[in-house]
């Protein structure tokens, strides 16, 4: 029998036909299954937790607020968005919003007819009730009506939360399934006893269609398409089309960096404030793991650590243990991991080529001869220097030939050598700019 995962899921171990090995259910809370968006990710074995700890803390909370018992009130959708800034969306008179992207939960309670509307952190540990849409949500409305946030509005249906618990469970392979190991298929169903199907192809990297009923007694099917690998193709060196789009008042059309602003910005990596984004700022190290966190999603090679300079509960914690864990940022004396210090242009270059795992394929000296100030990068860096030239991470305005690498680096600066990180390992298309590097190489 294969070895039992743990699964996001509501009720009790299930066992299905011949087809699936098992489906494996653990309780959440003792109030009714949260019901998720079709377009919430499958869940990992790091999300059960979070969204255990979310759902009682919301449940608490929401107790706290109407007086009612909290085993009467039910969770009837969670939703996995992104908030723009350390306050959720929700700022406050006389608090300061971080401007970074924080991923969280959507929750909405109900009690009868009344519904409340949550917002959180991945972890559960910053939770904002959000007054606006409570409001908008316990009134009358169609049943075309949508969520202001959500971007597919389409809900798994839930005519009667109260007295339709959902389970969510995830299906296992056979046993004797001897094909290449795929994704586990997640399966939405209403019903307290639901079956499931299993149809699956052969191809190596399935894509899931997930069926869901609201009928008491459904079954649910899962079929697998194929869905090719397209063969890789060598990034074209383009001109920008984001930068039509910028609005930030303080990156004019000719501003030097526009277009990597331009670029980063369109994916949600970089945020602005009040329509500015402060190109010459300096970066914190906190500032720049978010950017790390959103630029890199890869996976970790590093067990998580306790910092001690800094508690889970604040905004930048999970962004500094992501870049971490997956190889760009070090920690120093006592695991302490300095967020608020200021980076240096050598600073980010060398989180880069750590994280990235870059080496120089050429004699370092010979490389670094085309800076004029090469004297003043540290000798244990060097390595690292010239292997961010070699990929064509580094960016040096206004004169290409100096890397004043103990300098503090600018928010534009950072901005340009991750989007060179991105554009080396193929993730973006490179950009002209006559401020890169390797161009000297030509």
């Amino acid at each position: 029998m294969m070895k039992k995962n743990h699964l996001l899921s509501i009720g009790s171990l299930l066992l299905t036909t011949s087809s699936i090995s098992l489906i494996n259910a653990v309780d959440m809370t003792r109030a009714q299954t949260p019901l998720l968006t079709q377009n919430s990710p499958p869940a990992s074995n790091n999300s059960v937790t979070a969204i255990e700890s979310v759902a009682k803390a919301v449940l608490q909370d929401a107790a706290k607020r109407t007086g009612k018992p909290a085993n009467e009130l039910t969770i009837s959708e969670i939703k996995q968005l992104t908030w723009p800034d350390a306050c959720l969306g929700l700022p406050e008179s006389g608090t300061s919003c971080t401007k970074a992207t924080i991923p969280g939960w959507r929750l909405v309670v109900t009690h009868s007819q009344q519904s409340w509307v949550y917002r959180s952190n991945l972890s559960g540990t910053l939770l904002k009730w959000d007054a606006a849409a409570s409001q908008t949500a316990n009134k009358p409305s169609t049943p075309t009506t949508t969520s202001e946030d959500d971007d597919n509005p389409a809900i798994l249906p839930n005519p009667n939360p109260s007295k339709l618990p959902l389970r969510i469970v995830e299906v296992l392979p056979t046993q004797n399934n001897t094909s290449r190991r795929k994704k586990p298929a997640v399966v939405v169903s209403p019903s307290p006893k639901p079956s499931a199907v299993v149809v699956a192809s052969p191809s190596p990297k399935p894509s899931a269609v997930v069926v869901a009923s609201p009928s008491p007694k459904p079954s649910a099917v899962v079929v697998a398409t194929p869905n090719p690998k397209p063969s890789p193709t060598k990034p074209v060196r383009v001109r920008s089309t984001a930068t039509a789009k910028l609005r930030f008042s303080d990156v004019p059309k000719q501003y030097w960096a526009r277009e990597f602003i331009a670029e980063l910005a369109q994916r949600d990596i970089i945020k602005g404030s009040e329509g500015r984004f402060r190109p010459t700022d300096p970066v914190t190290n906190a500032e720049f793991a978010a950017m790390l966190s959103l630029a890199f999603p890869r996976p970790n090679v590093r067990d998580e650590i306790e910092f001690s300079d800094i508690t889970p509960k604040e905004w930048a914690h999970s962004y500094l243990l992501e870049a971490y864990q997956r190889g760009f940022l070090e920690v120093g004396s006592n695991n302490k991991i300095y967020p608020e210090q200021k980076v240096s242009r050598l600073n980010v270059l060398t989180a880069l080529t750590r994280g990235l795992k870059y080496s120089p394929r050429e004699s370092s000296e010979d490389t670094l001869e085309m800076y004029r100030d090469a004297d003043s990068i540290p000798s244990e860096f060097r390595a690292s220097v010239a292997a961010a030239t070699e990929k064509g991470l580094v960016v040096n305005y206004p004169n290409v030939k100096m890397l004043k690498p103990n300098r503090r680096a600018t928010r534009a600066e950072v901005a340009a050598l991750i989007y060179q990180a991105m554009a080396s390992t193929g993730q973006v298309q490179k950009v002209d700019s006559p401020y890169i590097v390797i161009e000297l190489k030509k």
